[in-house]
């Protein structure tokens, strides 16, 4: 007679165990040939409770012993020649048998099911093949996979551990459940394998499922077969859910989250969630075709979404904008099996995020197709914290970019670089960097597909930005000593990133990171900028710039940020991964004046007010506007070349501009006329005028100043400290190696020093020469470039008096057809300061009585009252410090030019060494030993186009005329 079970009842495993099944004895003594052994050819049962649904009794007596019905242990046998053997794919008609716990058996052919009560113990199991063919395996195994699995999925490594195909140990027990399965008997020349299951395995839950066989326990690909025999295991199913129905979140880290029916779940834009879960209360099993989940507006209500509110293109449906797909697709993401179960757990092959945040709800359907009668809303409210955004499209938020700067040896302005924001939902969180992305490029420049590693995913790029905590000094730049790589939301408009870190070096320094976004919600790493910050909010690119001298224009090489006026020089931009655009000509950048740092604050490049926005070509930049405005810098990705012929260079660099005025170096990217397109500043450079230092510093020794009187020994130095603050860093034409020429300067035929190094002039000096200044090459000592070819030395001294420039070159070069020593960097020696060499003009002649107390007049330049006057034998030089002549020579000293006057003591003791003294207000009509002189109020003579002005030193009044003021 037939037993028909009650639909909904759940049979539990301790229900179920001792349960019997009577059979047909015909059918029992079949069965219990199918499980021992016996001939090969034996035949499969005719008809079993799989294939009828018939329950069949007998009494407990009549049951047969257990032992009886499982195989004995296979004895070894050899291969039979006759039919195919079978590996890893089984043949059409393989066969099921299972045998239950006290020796029910149950089985069925392909095409069949076997129908089972969750609970019953299942202690044996064989897979049979049709007559003629054997078994040729080794290691054999067999486990229980989900019903929907298809015999190609089994195939291909589905039923592999990991994979969607197998069942887990929640829905039936060890070793059925276990990752590699039930192991098979010997199976080589057999037609059938079995598994003996020791203590029995049940299922735990109803549904549909298939026994998937492999050769070689592997489950893999071509080792895999499902037995095309169903497993009907029933239980209690329901399309709606119930109440109590709560949300299980397990995030990408692997934590998991309860949220009970009416509750609230919050999470952070961005942050990974592996898998939804939805848990019905205890006693709900589900049974359901295929289910799907999607995510909806959070003001959906569930009359809505039983009334088709939940369906594709429906008010509350959102896009991938707003979170991931699966979840935002139209019909949601799939669900892994679920039958039998009180769960059902979304299926994603990565982790899915918001990008934005919001409040939102999961809508249910147990068919996939979200209609009427087969959809249902979950009552948990989803609400996600973070960045919002109005753009509107798939990551438009993340991929936004942004441009900045670092500088060459100080941190940029606070200020300068700033992510601007719509709104924050939720409270103010924090903002971080991803590490660098790097960038590789082709022989020609070409970028290769960048690699951008999701946020939250790497510590913060430590060398990109200045860490929170950093201290700023009196000029408000950062110390960058700060150790926390993330900054904390002041408002919800902006991200004020830290400054950009000093650059050592300008090459491949140029960066690009992703800005990232923690919300608060499960807590923000400070200290790192990695765990939480998951939304990523845009990138930055950050550009640098270099300036350096022609010859280095091509590699790129040298890192400058300060030039001296008339030194010309090229201009590099380094590119960050993405910045430059590959293969166009329509880059161009100009030098602006920058405002006083002081008085403007920092913008970052996008504000309208930013210097570079409006920004004109500095006016005495070479070359002119309409000549720089055209040239481009190149065609690669990665580095841009501006190198004008003859070089830039600030020749007319006018002299009451303050020292040390710096430019802003701007780029724009696509600008073909020089002219009107996005203009954003890439770096700055110090335009500098040195000067001959009032010293020259010799380490060990005292200060030697440059030589000012005739004669006079001493060492020319330019100063290398120029600034005051912000101080340049590799500022060319500051370096060692540098080279000096001396030229005479004509003020009534030169317009200035420059035109006189232009001229150059020989002039009489022991030092450098006009063929080769290398002796006398720089040697850096301190804050001082010392010409002295690194010997201390060697010293300068002119033989006459002369107005003297001093005219530099960063890099001699080559003799020019004249032999005159060429400046490799420069179309001619720049000058860098003056010198006025004072003493008497050569070759003045007098004629003077002797033995008469007298003065004399004698002609020089910067002469000054505490001048002497040495009196030396015609044939001596002066240069070579000879003793001073005896003024007066006693007879007994020499016969012929003695005379009795000098046998005066007084007299006898005068020698060549005269005092002199200058005319001056308080130096008018002096005796003949320029002593008892006046003094008269006149303070200056000037001569003027109308006349000759006086300047009195006070109201005087003469009534004798000009005599009185002593001229």
């Amino acid at each position: 007679m037939r037993a028909v079970r009650e639909f909904g009842r759940q049979q539990t495993g301790a229900a179920c165990r001792g349960r019997w099944r009577l059979l047909p004895v015909a059918l029992a003594a079949l069965l219990n040939v199918a499980f021992a052994e016996g001939p090969v050819q034996s035949a499969p049962p005719a008809a079993t409770r799989g294939l009828q649904g018939v329950d069949s009794a007998v009494s407990s007596s009549a049951a047969p012993d257990r032992d009886a019905l499982l195989p004995a242990a296979a004895s070894p046998r050899e291969l039979q020649s006759t039919g195919p053997f079978v590996g890893e794919h089984l043949p059409p008609g393989t066969g099921l048998a299972i045998q239950l716990q006290g020796g029910l058996n149950l089985s069925a052919v392909e095409d069949g099911s076997i129908e089972l009560l969750a609970g019953e113990v299942i202690v044996g199991l064989s897979i049979e093949l049709p007559s003629g063919f054997l078994f040729n395996v080794a290691g054999a195994r067999l486990k229980v996979v989900h019903g929907e699995l298809t015999r190609e999925e089994a195939r291909v490594g589905e039923c592999g551990k990991g994979k969607l195909g197998p069942a887990g140990e929640e829905t039936v027990e060890t070793p059925l459940s276990a990752a590699y399965g039930a192991e098979l008997s010997f199976g080589q020349g057999v037609p059938r394998l079995y598994a003996t299951l020791g203590d029995g395995a049940a299922f735990k839950k109803g549904g549909k499922f298939h026994i998937c066989f492999t050769d070689d326990g592997s489950y893999s690909a071509n080792h895999a077969d499902l037995v095309e025999v169903d497993l009907d295991v029933q239980a209690y199913v329901t399309n709606r859910l119930p109440s109590g129905t709560g949300v299980l979140v397990t995030f990408g880290t692997g934590e998991e989250e309860f949220i009970s029916d009416g509750g609230l779940f919050s999470l952070g834009s961005g942050e990974p969630v592996a898998k939804f879960t939805l848990e019905l209360p205890l006693g709900s099993l589900l049974y359901t075709g295929p289910a799907r989940i999607k995510v909806v507006d959070a003001n959906l209500t569930r009359a809505e979404a039983l009334a088709g509110g939940c369906l594709p293109a429906a008010a509350a449906d959102i896009g991938p904008a707003f979170v991931d797909e699966p979840l935002s697709s139209p019909y949601g993401s799939a669900t892994l099996h679920s039958v039998g179960d009180r769960r059902i757990n979304t299926s994603f092959d990565i982790p899915v995020a918001w990008h934005l945040g919001g409040r939102f709800r999961l809508c249910y359907s147990d068919d996939g197709t979200f209609s009427t009668d087969h959809v249902d809303l979950v009552d948990v409210l989803i609400e996600v914290d973070g960045v919002d955004s109005s753009c509107g499209t798939v990551g438009c938020l993340a991929t936004r970019t942004f441009r900045c700067h670092a500088l060459l040896g100080v941190p940029t302005a606070a200020g300068s670089c700033v992510l601007p924001l719509e709104g924050v939902l939720g409270n103010l969180g924090r903002a971080s960097w991803t590490s660098r992305i790097f960038a590789e490029y082709g022989g020609d420049g070409m970028p290769l597909p960048l690699d951008t590693p999701p946020c939250g995913s790497t510590p913060a790029d430590a060398d990109a930005y200045c860490g929170e905590g950093s201290q700023t000094d009196a000029s408000g730049l950062s110390d960058c000593n700060g150790s926390n790589y993330s900054v904390a939301l002041t408002m919800a408009t902006r991200v004020d990133l830290p400054p950009s870190k000093p650059l050592v070096v300008m090459k491949e320094e140029a960066r690009t990171n992703a800005i990232c976004y923690c919300s608060g919600v499960r807590g923000c790493d400070a200290a790192t900028g990695e765990t939480g910050y998951y939304q990523q909010i845009g990138m930055v690119q950050i550009f640098t710039a270099s300036i350096m001298t022609p010859g280095e224009g091509f590699r790129c090489e040298t890192s400058s940020s300060g030039v001296l006026a008339s030194i010309p020089f090229h201009a590099c931009v380094y590119c960050p991964p993405g910045g430059c655009p590959f293969n166009t000509q329509a880059s161009r950048i100009l030098f602006t004046r920058q405002p006083e740092f002081w008085s403007e604050p920092a913008l970052p490049a996008w504000d309208p007010g930013h210097n570079c926005r409006h920004a004109t070509q500095e006016t005495f930049l070479l070359p002119p506007p309409e000549i720089a405005s055209k040239l481009d810098g190149g065609l690669r990705s990665d580095i841009r070349r501006f190198r004008p012929e003859g070089g830039y260079s600030l020749p007319n660099w006018p002299a009451f501009v303050p020292k040390g005025n710096w430019l802003d170096i701007c780029l724009c990217l696509n600008c073909p006329d020089g002219q009107n397109g996005d203009w954003f500043k890439i770096g700055h450079a110090a335009v500098l005028d040195t000067a001959l230092a009032a010293s020259a510093s010799v380490p060990g020794s005292l200060s030697t100043a440059p030589p000012r009187q005739v004669g006079e020994l001493g060492k020319l130095a330019i100063s290398r400290s120029l600034l005051a603050y912000r101080e340049p860093v590799g500022v060319i034409g500051l370096s060692a190696g540098g080279g000096i020429r001396l030229a005479s300067m004509v003020i009534t035929e030169d317009d200035s020093t420059r035109d006189a190094c232009i001229k150059s002039r020989p002039l009489a000096v022991n030092g450098p020469s006009r063929q080769n200044a290398t002796p006398y090459s720089g040697t850096i000592r301190g804050d001082r470039i010392v010409f002295d070819g690194g010997d201390e030395s060697r010293y300068i001294s002119f033989p006459e008096v002369s107005t003297i420039v001093v005219c530099y070159c960063p890099q001699p070069g080559n003799l020019d057809e004249f032999g005159v020593q060429m400046c490799a960097d420069a179309p001619y020696w720049v000058p860098v300061g003056a010198l006025v060499i004072a003493g008497p003009v050569p070759k003045q002649h007098w004629k003077l009585p002797t033995f008469k107390v007298i003065r004399f007049e004698y002609l020089g330049v910067d002469l000054a009252p505490t001048d002497k006057l040495r009196l030396v034998q015609l044939e001596d030089k002066c240069d070579q410090f000879p003793a001073p002549i005896k003024m007066c020579i006693s007879p007994d000293e020499s016969k012929e030019f003695g005379h009795k006057m000098c046998d005066n003591q007084f007299l006898a003791s005068q020698y060549g060494v005269l005092d002199t003294t200058t005319m001056a207000s308080n130096r008018v009509g002096c005796d003949e030993l320029n002593q008892n002189c006046r003094k008269v109020p006149i303070t200056a003579v000037e001569v003027t186009d109308t006349g000759l002005k006086l300047t009195f030193e006070e109201s005087t009044y003469s009534g004798g005329g000009l005599g009185d003021l002593g001229l």
